[in-house]
């Protein structure tokens, strides 16, 4: 004891203060301990010491201490005293769960014992507390306190009581990995599975834990939006929904999905609570959205504490992709007569599909080679139906010449269909010799996104 209040005789001022509480044997500074639980770890260190002091006059002394329950200030609720754990000088005790010389507030607990002070306060102890969030409890205001008990060998008894407010607030902590996930498309406009996933890990003072997960539109850098709802996500373990379009279990992300979290109990120092996830994902883009690169967030909030929640950046990029066809691969003209113009045995369509905001097609055509002439391209004729044009270029009012190279049909973002029929007439001459001919029309598509 002698080592013991030497070492505390210089706090002695500090006890003195307006904010301590006395009574005619003890003091104690401060009278209260406030605290806000704000992370998700189990056990938690109470903000300072609390000094206490004795001024007696008895040959023979001895404070106990013993805690009380803490009690909801807005319910019926209330968390046990043995949550509480104390740390003094006068007997130190081996680790009781809440590190080394902490004891549990379980039992009464002496304090100090001593001899008279002669007239004046001597601190005696320093106190420390921790405190254990239990494992169910309701978010709110708890007040509890400690009863520090003065006995002497003159038969007195005195009591001062350190009040503790403790605001206990469910916590819980998100963490994802990767923090950006970057989405891809290769091919045509379909379904796709997205090669990577995101784990996400929960801590938490409570042992559940509800999720919402959340998708923004996507924005091109282009100005372009295209919606949530081509992304469709998987929870493993949740069977929650069927198959909306892109496989059983896969949920549609054009609004909010919620889905439970199982927290299993952690022994470590972290936290009370722990649960990790994963989510997949599948995305379905159209030919009506553009190609390039779009940018959007994916946010994972635990509806209990919104403001916990993480966001994740989305990268998404729609590969350029069109596609063209013809009904037909040959037509055939029968020019079984005088020189005239001769109609093709059938008419063409063309079919085009193309996610880009514009683009076209044009057509040329070869000379029709024969074994010992050519029939020059400029009287092979092309019409378009429907079509706008209305010039005549030696066929006829709408045909014309593929000789050169023209515009056939230009139009943006198209599923894939016939998008107009094609004409075909060949214009023959007294000097055209007898025999067959061959040539190709080359129909070329241009993109751009």
């Amino acid at each position: 004891m002698k080592r013991f209040n030497s070492v505390l005789c210089g706090l002695l001022a500090f006890i003195f203060n307006t904010s301590a509480s006395f009574s005619q044997f003890l003091a104690i500074n401060p009278p209260e301990i406030s605290f806000t639980i704000e992370s998700a770890v189990d056990v938690h260190e109470l903000p300072g010491t609390v000094v206490l002091a004795v001024n007696s006059d008895a040959a023979n002394w001895n404070i106990h201490c013993t805690a009380q329950g803490f009690l909801s200030q807005n319910s019926a609720n209330s968390i046990p005293e043995w949550n509480l754990f104390l740390h003094h000088e006068y007997s130190p005790t081996e680790n009781m769960g809440a590190g080394m010389g902490y004891q549990r507030m379980n039992n009464s607990i002496v304090l100090a014992s001593g001899i008279a002070t002669n007239g004046e306060y001597k601190v005696v102890n320093t106190l420390s507390f921790k405190f254990q969030v239990p494992s169910v409890f309701i978010p709110d205001l708890y007040r509890g306190e400690v009863q520090l008990q003065y006995f002497d060998n003159l038969g007195r008894t005195e009591e001062v009581v350190l009040n503790l407010a403790l605001q206990v607030n469910r916590v819980i902590t998100i963490t994802s990995s990767p923090l950006s996930l970057n989405f891809h498309t290769f091919r045509e406009p379909g379904l796709y599975q997205m090669p990577d996933n995101l784990s996400f890990q929960i801590y938490s003072n409570n042992n559940e834990c509800n999720l919402r997960m959340i998708v923004s539109p996507f924005i091109g850098n282009h100005g372009e939006k295209i919606n949530s709802d081509i992304v469709f996500a998987n929870v493993a373990g949740v069977t929650k929904c069927g198959d909306l379009g892109a496989g059983p279990d896969y949920a549609g992300l054009n609004e909010p999905y919620d889905f439970p979290m199982n927290l299993n109990y952690l022994e470590s120092e972290h936290a009370l609570y722990s649960g990790s996830g994963e989510l997949r994902f599948k995305l379905r883009t159209g030919w009506q959205h553009r190609p390039g690169d779009y940018t959007a967030t994916l946010q994972l909030i635990p509806l209990a504490e919104p403001a916990t929640g993480i966001i994740v950046s989305l990268t998404l990029n729609i590969a350029e992709f069109s596609v063209m066809s013809l009904s037909e691969s040959s037509i055939h003209f029968h020019a079984n007569g005088p020189p005239a113009l001769w109609d093709g045995d059938k008419s063409v369509k063309l079919f085009v599909g193309s996610n880009c905001n514009n683009w076209s097609v044009t057509g040329q055509a070869t000379n029709l080679a024969g074994s010992k002439s050519i029939i020059d391209s400029k009287r092979l004729f092309i019409k378009k139906i429907p079509d706008g044009y209305d010039g005549d270029d030696g066929a006829g009012i709408g045909y014309r010449s593929l000789e050169n190279q023209i515009e056939i049909v230009t139009g943006s973002q198209i599923a894939p269909t016939d998008v107009c029929q094609m004409l075909f007439k060949l214009k023959t001459l007294e000097t055209d010799r007898p025999g067959h001919y061959e040539g190709t029309i080359t129909f070329t598509m241009l993109a751009n996104p």
